[in-house]
């Protein structure tokens, strides 16, 4: 029997308008599809993408905690079953990528589990990683080009938002939500379409990282003084870098140099 077939009364139970219907159909599809089982692979994610990014995408912003929570862990389960190399349609990761920055795009934030937010920045990172070798600096050459455009001009109001997002999410009270938007902050300055982006909403996200190079958590001061240093080298030729550097990244980086943990330290 058919992936389809086997779980076609689960995907319509997740559609559904009754709360409980849809909170279990949704469980049933997290715990009971084959995502372990290699021989099924393709057709799971044959039936992922037909069936369910759709619906899982628009339950990040369910009523129901639950429902965001099962549609959330389907969603990273699904990247899971990708290789590096498995494509996925920009508009899917475009829309995915609005989905997942609106719940912590706002004070307070629209999403209120904080194990939730962790997901949400989970997934953005996920996304990110796709969406990052299609922000090439600039379109083919000639008529022999193989490489494709670069679809920055597409994401770029999204990512745009993404960053005003990750500023606000590096103040969540979750310290593991701090670490995973500072790894965020790393990742996006790999890319030098992204410059353009950080360079204006810089010092923004500087003085997030710097709330947070104080925490109690030697992990959390650790990433943060990296996505610190990762800015600052996108910003090292800018005319905003001297008077940064001065009024509040080097005061702050002094207090590191005594940090009681050896890493965070050494990361100095």
């Amino acid at each position: 029997m058919s992936l389809e077939a086997q779980y076609q009364r689960e995907v319509n139970r997740a559609l559904d308008a009754d709360r409980n219907t849809r909170k279990k159909g949704l469980q049933k599809l997290l715990e009971s599809l084959p995502w372990d089982k290699k021989s099924t692979k393709a057709e799971l994610i044959k039936f992922v993408e037909d069936h369910l990014l759709k619906l899982c995408i628009a339950g990040i912003s369910d009523q129901v905690e639950k429902c965001r929570e099962y549609s959330l862990k389907i969603l990273k389960s699904y990247f899971g079953l990708l290789s590096k190399k498995s494509p996925v349609a920009p508009d899917v990761l475009q829309s995915l990528l609005q989905a997942l920055y609106a719940r912590v795009n706002d004070n307070p934030f629209p999403e209120t589990a904080e194990e939730l937010r962790l997901l949400v920045l989970e997934l953005l990172v996920i996304v990110f990683h796709r969406i990052k070798p299609l922000l090439k600096d600039s379109a083919p050459q000639g008529d022999d080009a193989q490489e494709p455009a670069s679809l920055f001009p597409l994401y770029r109001e999204d990512l745009e938002r993404l960053v005003v997002a990750m500023a606000k999410a590096l103040g969540d009270n979750f310290p593991a939500v701090k670490r995973a938007t500072a790894e965020l902050v790393v990742l996006m300055c790999a890319s030098k379409a992204m410059r353009i982006i950080l360079r204006s909403h810089s010092k923004t996200l500087v003085r997030a990282l710097i709330a947070n190079i104080n925490h109690q958590h030697s992990k959390t001061r650790s990433v943060s003084l990296q996505a610190i240093v990762s800015l600052l080298l996108v910003l090292q030729s800018q005319d905003s870098f001297v008077s940064l550097w001065k009024e509040s990244v080097y005061p702050a980086l002094q207090r590191l140099l005594s940090d009681r943990t050896p890493s965070v330290r050494k990361d100095m």
